[in-house]
């Protein structure tokens, strides 16, 4: 665990072998030029199955950028496991996952 109290040194020998499995994901604002074509997209995609999530009012609903960082990431992952799985490897193979999006690059499309 990182750590038990406000008081502990974060140079702990404890601490820096939590860091080592730690791993950071950022994402960056909208730039591709089908982002707009994306929100469109979910806001459609919302009135149907499974969603169900009725627009009475018939007005644009706000379709926030963690929409499109959802879809990156289930992207990102679906390429890194599928990747994988055509190695040879298992689905279950996490660390030969990980290993693929490592340093990978994603843009939306």
């Amino acid at each position: 665990m990182f750590s038990s109290g406000t008081t502990d040194s974060p140079f702990t020998k404890t601490n820096e072998e939590a860091v080592k499995s730690l791993l950071v994901i950022t994402g960056s604002p909208p730039y591709n030029p089908y982002y707009e074509d994306f929100k469109i997209t979910v806001d459609t995609y919302l009135d149907k199955e499974p969603f169900n999530f009725p627009n009475p009012f018939n007005c644009t609903r706000k379709i926030t950028v963690y929409a499109a960082y959802l879809y990156d990431a289930v992207m990102l992952y679906a390429k890194a496991a599928h990747e994988t799985i055509e190695e040879g490897n298992a689905i279950t193979n996490g660390t030969a996952i990980i290993q693929k999006i490592l340093g990978s690059n994603y843009t939306g499309q």
